[in-house]
């Protein structure tokens, strides 16, 4: 009975190791076929070995592709890579710098700058930098001024002015290729300058039209003018700071001698100019300028009984160009 009882248990062990040898089987094959591909660091010279060593073979196993046992695989090795966003150091069997990029999907153009170059070999212990290169370009406007343009118009009156054209602001623009490395702002190119907007002149017709007016004076007398000016006005004699005798244009100071600026009333103009009387422009003077005349007199004590202080938006009349 014991002989029956332990032949029984025998035939049970076995058939529990050959169910169990094969599931192992069917496992290790099942494992293989979803596990085609294995990552596998060199610590020895050849293929065969590493496998061997890595248990993924043993000396024995059928192969469908031979293993040559002379191939030399070469040793992992310790890398830094670094890019703008991400540091990591990894070990690599790759060659070269753009194998190592490529295995750790890092990306790159050919703008960007790969250090070392992408075809070096990587040397022990070895860092790979990339800097991402961004080229951009930028516009900067600057205004033009426009220029005023007087132009004579004899249909308006002497002495009146109008705008026919408004001035328009021009543009000037520059263009610039700016450089970014990592993000970060290194170089501005000026690539090109042009006029982008074309000013526009501001035009002022002058009246040359005369049309002759006349103004009573106080003795009943009558003055024929053309034009009228609002100007300030001021009285000097030879006695002045700065002052003599003559008068830039060499006359005699005295009554009915005017200072003026030239540009405003030319020359040996003759004008009225209430509370002083009729003058003609014989002279001028460094603080004369603009809407501003000087009346003249002979002496202080004749312009100080006849004029005081200044009379400002003084309204005087210019006589009729001969």
């Amino acid at each position: 009975m014991s002989r029956l009882l332990s032949r029984s248990l025998f035939t049970r062990a076995i058939k529990v190791f050959v169910i169990a040898a094969v599931f192992s089987f069917l496992f290790s094959v099942l494992f293989r076929a979803l596990n085609s591909s294995y990552a596998l660091y060199a610590s020895n010279t050849t293929i065969k070995s590493n496998l061997i060593l890595s248990n993924f073979i043993n000396p024995y196993e059928y192969r469908r592709t031979s293993i040559d046992t002379s191939q030399e695989l070469p040793a992992a090795q310790l890398v830094s890579v670094i890019t703008k966003n991400s540091s990591q150091t990894v070990f690599t069997q790759y060659g070269n710098v753009a194998e190592v990029l490529n295995s750790l999907k890092i990306k790159y153009s050919d703008e960007d700058i790969v250090i070392p170059a992408l075809d070096e070999e990587i040397a022990h212990t070895g860092k790979i930098r990339v800097v991402y290169v961004d080229r951009k370009m930028d516009e900067e406007s600057s205004m033009i001024s426009f220029d005023t343009k007087v132009v004579e118009d004899p249909n308006l009156e002497l002495g009146k002015e109008k705008v026919v054209q408004q001035g328009v602001l021009g543009a000037f623009t520059s263009r610039y290729e700016l450089t970014y490395k990592d993000g970060e702002l290194v170089d501005r190119k000026l690539v090109d300058s042009f006029v982008s907007e074309q000013p526009q002149s501001k035009i002022i017709a002058k009246g040359t039209k005369i049309i002759r007016k006349r103004v009573t004076l106080p003795d009943g007398s009558q003055f024929t003018y053309c034009e009228t000016k609002s100007v300030k006005v001021t009285a000097y004699d030879p006695s002045c700071t700065g002052c003599s005798n003559r008068t830039a244009l060499g006359y005699e100071l005295k009554r009915g001698v005017i200072a003026v600026d030239p540009n405003v009333i030319p020359f040996h103009t003759e004008m009225y100019v209430p509370g002083y009387g009729v003058g003609v422009a014989l002279d001028t003077g460094g603080v004369i300028k603009g809407d501003f005349i000087d009346v003249g007199y002979a002496s202080a004590q004749e312009r100080g009984q006849n004029w005081a202080g200044t009379r400002l938006n003084h309204t005087i009349y210019l006589a009729c160009p001969s």
